[in-house]
């Protein structure tokens, strides 16, 4: 116990310290607990998460622009261009273009339309760096307008998250990629097992690295630290807190999934509604809220232990200089 209670300190004492960027003193600590805090806020603060939602989903757009209306389109396209109907009977006449061929084409423009979700992180970053700041401010219980503070987020923060997103977006983007030749080779039959083996692995190690932005991400808006720092610190915390954050990202993924794959039905709509109505403001809210406690629990009393230190040693060598000065 000892040794692993030594093992943490010694990891803990890699991570970068800073105080936080509060603009008004520290309240007491929420009673209740963090999830307590995250439903009173949707609930207290529901007009100005709305508000702050609309303008993350404007940023959006991009994204899911690509994700349900061009790819789409471009696929049906290609595969509009394939006849599967000569030589069946009288006004069909011609040769028949073969399946495999005409789904290999398919997949190849599945490959090289999933590369457009990369550049959508240049809009996303803005949407997700003011909409981060907003919701630290909510927790913090510090005054919040919505737009306002939206935009100073965007204007402080930018650069880290458009740097993180497009990560986060090229990573995805890798992943869609695996799929995509894995059902190539379903198709054709050719190195099928390595394909699933690769595929699986690529599902993890995004998951794992993708968990990185669940304290990354609030981290870049709470502490005014290099982007190296901040991306360090998270994967810190995040090696000691790894479920809960795995549990955050298939929660944010989870609606996602449902809009791409649930077509046009009820659900769909419901969950779109849900979405703009609660969804955003309750995933950033509770990222926010877990790397919260993490900074509570572990980087702030650090920098308060390492203040005092530094105080320490000022008035040993205020005291050694004035001796000298006696002398």
């Amino acid at each position: 116990m000892a040794k692993q209670e030594g093992d943490v300190r010694s990891i803990f004492k890699k991570l970068t310290l800073a105080p936080e960027t509060r603009e008004e003193e520290k309240k007491s600590e929420y009673p209740g607990g963090r999830w307590k805090q995250i439903t009173d806020t949707m609930k207290a603060e529901q007009n100005g998460l709305m508000r702050v939602s609309l303008w993350l989903i404007l940023y959006l757009l991009p994204l899911v622009a690509v994700i349900v209306y061009a790819i789409p389109v471009m696929v049906d396209k290609v595969a509009g261009s394939y006849n599967f109907m000569g030589n069946v009977g009288i006004g069909y006449p011609g040769t028949s273009d073969s399946i495999i061929v005409a789904k290999t084409a398919i997949y190849d423009t599945y490959a090289k339309l999933m590369l457009l979700i990369i550049p959508c992180g240049l809009f996303l970053a803005v949407g997700l760096s003011g909409a981060f700041n907003c919701a630290k401010k909510y927790l913090w219980g510090e005054k919040v307008l919505p737009t306002k503070d939206f935009y100073r987020g965007v204007k402080k923060y930018y650069f880290k998250f458009l740097v993180l997103t497009l990560l986060s977006m090229a990573l995805i983007a890798g992943v869609g990629e695996v799929t995509v030749w894995l059902q190539k080779c379903r198709l054709t039959g050719n190195n099928e097992v390595i394909a699933w083996i690769l595929t699986v692995l690529s599902y993890i190690v995004a998951l794992l690295l993708l968990t990185v932005n669940v304290f990354a991400m609030p981290s870049a808006v709470t502490y005014k630290i290099s982007l190296k720092d901040t991306v360090k610190n998270a994967a810190i915390l995040d090696s000691r807190l790894l479920l809960i954050s795995v549990g955050i990202v298939l929660m944010c993924c989870a609606p996602v999934a449902i809009l791409l794959l649930g077509g046009g039905n009820i659900l769909t709509f419901l969950v779109y509604v849900l979405m703009v109505m609660f969804g955003f403001s309750f995933i950033i809210l509770s990222m926010s809220a877990l790397a919260q406690f993490s900074f509570d629990n572990v980087i702030n009393p650090l920098y308060r232990e390492t203040q005092v230190e530094i105080k320490k040693e000022a008035r040993k060598e205020h005291r050694k200089s004035k001796k000298g000065g006696k002398k």
